[in-house]
């Protein structure tokens, strides 16, 4: 039998908040805990952890889960580019506050444009 959220059989029993903030908060905490997991389901299955040949997401029941291997690892790129996206973005924002600070003669004597 898949694993379930159980959201669809009776939400009152498992939710006690069904607002869209707290659903998209229960959301973010399980994408957030997906991709750790899978980041450490990689980790393990690395070089440094030989027990497990093969392709580290074949560790996976897909049809006890309920889910798709496709689906997933579509799932895990996209995010790991939007994690990415993410940081790069803050990254630009941190330099670009830093880099106001400074007055145009430090900008020159540290070679920075």
């Amino acid at each position: 039998m898949p694993c379930r959220d159980y959201y669809d059989d009776h939400p009152d029993a498992y939710y006690t908040d069904v607002t869209k903030p707290a659903l998209m908060k229960q959301i973010s905490f399980a994408e957030s805990a997906l991709c750790a997991a899978l980041d450490a389901l990689q980790k393990s299955a690395s070089k440094e952890y030989p027990p497990y040949v093969g392709h580290w997401i074949d560790q996976i029941d897909f049809p006890s889960a309920g889910i798709d291997r496709k689906e997933l690892l579509d799932w895990r790129v996209k995010h790991k580019a939007m994690d990415e996206k993410h940081r790069e973005d803050e990254k630009k924002r941190l330099r670009e506050s830093a880099m106001a600070k400074l007055s145009k003669e430090e900008k020159e004597i540290l070679g920075l444009k």
